[in-house]
C-alpha cells in the first residue's frame, strides 16, 4: 500500500474502528473503504463522486481532508487547485430587453385600437369626417356678400327720399313769389342740385337677388354636422355649434348634408323651411331654381 491508504488504515485502527463500524456511521459502503485503503483508485466511482468519499472518509477520522485529496491528485497526476471553468454564455438569457419590447408593443397596440374606435364612432355615428380636408373655404365671402345686399338698402335709401320730396316741392317754392327771401332761393337751388341723384335708382331688393339665385338661411339650435355643396362645388364641412347663425348662396344649385336634422332651421329666399328632421337623423337636401320653397 502507498502512503495514503497507510494513513487512512492507521487512524481508523487507531479509533478501533472495523470496517463495519465505519459503514454503520458514515453510510460508505465496505467495498469503497477497503479500496480506499489499499489505493485501488479504479475501483471507485469516476470522477468528483471518489473525491467526496475520500474527503468524507478523511474527516470522519479526524484527518486533514485538503492534504489528503493534495496527496490524491497527486497520484492521479491531476493539478492541486480546480481552476473555475468559465462560461461562454450566460446561464439565464436577459429577459429585461424582452419585457421593454412588450410593454412598448402593447401600448402601441392600444393606440391603435384607441385612435380605430375613435374614427369609426365620428365615421359612422356621428356621421362626420374626423379630418375634413376643408373647414370653410369660400364661406366668408358668399355670407358677406349676402349682407352687403340686405344693408345697402338701408344706408341708401334715407339720402335720396328727401331730396326725391324736395324736387317734387318746387312748385311750391316758386309759388311764394311776393316775398322772396334770401332762404327761399337758397333751397331751390340745392333742390335743383341735388335732383340728380342717381345713387338711387339702382335699388336693390331681396327679393330680386332670390329670383336670380338660391339663398339659404341656417340657424343652429344644436351642435350639427353640415357639408354644403353650391353650383357643384364644396362651400362649407364642418360642425356648426347652438346659436350659430350661416347664410350660404348658389346661382343653380345648392345642397346641404346634415348629421343633425333637429338641431338646424333653414330659410330659402325669404320663406322659413324650419327643421329638417328629428334630432339625430341624417338628411340630405338639395335646392334648385325649379324646386324652391314657395310661401
Amino acid at each position: 500500500m502507498g502512503e495514503l491508504g497507510d494513513r487512512l488504515r492507521e487512524a481508523r485502527e487507531e479509533k478501533g474502528l472495523s470496517y463495519a463500524d465505519v459503514e454503520g456511521k458514515t453510510r460508505i459502503q465496505d467495498v469503497f473503504i477497503r479500496s480506499l485503503e489499499e489505493e485501488r483508485f479504479d475501483d471507485l466511482p469516476e470522477g468528483a463522486y471518489a473525491k467526496g468519499l475520500l474527503r468524507n472518509y478523511a474527516t470522519f477520522l479526524g484527518l486533514d481532508a485538503e492534504k489528503i485529496l493534495a496527496s490524491y491528485r497527486k497520484m492521479k497526476g491531476e493539478s492541486s487547485t480546480d481552476s473555475p471553468r468559465v462560461l461562454d454564455e450566460p446561464l439565464l438569457e436577459g429577459t429585461r430587453p424582452r419585457l421593454w419590447g412588450a410593454i412598448f408593443l402593447g401600448i402601441m397596440i392600444l393606440l391603435i385600437c384607441a385612435l380605430a374606435v375613435w374614427y369609426g364612432y365620428n365615421r359612422f355615428y356621428l356621421q362626420r369626417d374626423p379630418w375634413p380636408t376643408s373647414r370653410s373655404r369660400p364661406t366668408e365671402p358668399v355670407a358677406v356678400s349676402t349682407d352687403t345686399l340686405d344693408t345697402t338698402p338701408t344706408q341708401t335709401s334715407p339720402a335720396p327720399s328727401p331730396t326725391e320730396e324736395e324736387g317734387l316741392a318746387e312748385p311750391q317754392v316758386d309759388t311764394p313769389t311776393p316775398e322772396p327771401t334770401p332762404t327761399a332761393s337758397l333751397t331751390v337751388t340745392t333742390s335743383a342740385l341735388a335732383t340728380p341723384t342717381p345713387a338711387y335708382t339702382p335699388r336693390p331688393t331681396p327679393a330680386i337677388t332670390s329670383t336670380e339665385g338660391i339663398v339659404v338661411q341656417a340657424n343652429f339650435v344644436a351642435p350639427t354636422y353640415v357639408e354644403v355643396r353650391g353650383d357643384e362645388e364644396e362651400v362649407f364641412t364642418g360642425v356648426l355649434e347652438e346659436g350659430e347663425e350661416r347664410s350660404w348662396t348658389a346661382s343653380e344649385r345648392l345642397g346641404l348634408r346634415v348629421g343633425n336634422a333637429g338641431g338646424i332651421s333653414l330659410t330659402v329666399n325669404g320663406v322659413e323651411v324650419g327643421p329638417l328632421g328629428a334630432s339625430g337623423e341624417v338628411v340630405e337636401v338639395e335646392y334648385t331654381l325649379d324646386n324652391l320653397p314657395e310661401p
